[in-house]
């Protein structure tokens, strides 16, 4: 029982963690070379 719910707190503070990490990290990232990896990303693939 105890072990269960452990595992569940344990994905629902992901959750709670991981998103506003992320968005700090996001925002360390210089705008212009964000700009160019999203351009980059947006491209369809060259398929041969």
């Amino acid at each position: 029982m105890i072990s269960g719910f452990t595992s569940v707190f344990g994905h629902e503070n992901d959750f709670i963690v991981l998103p506003p990490g992320i968005m700090r990290v996001m925002r360390l990232i210089p705008p212009e070379v964000m700009g160019e990896h999203r351009e980059i990303a947006v491209k369809p693939p060259n398929v041969q």
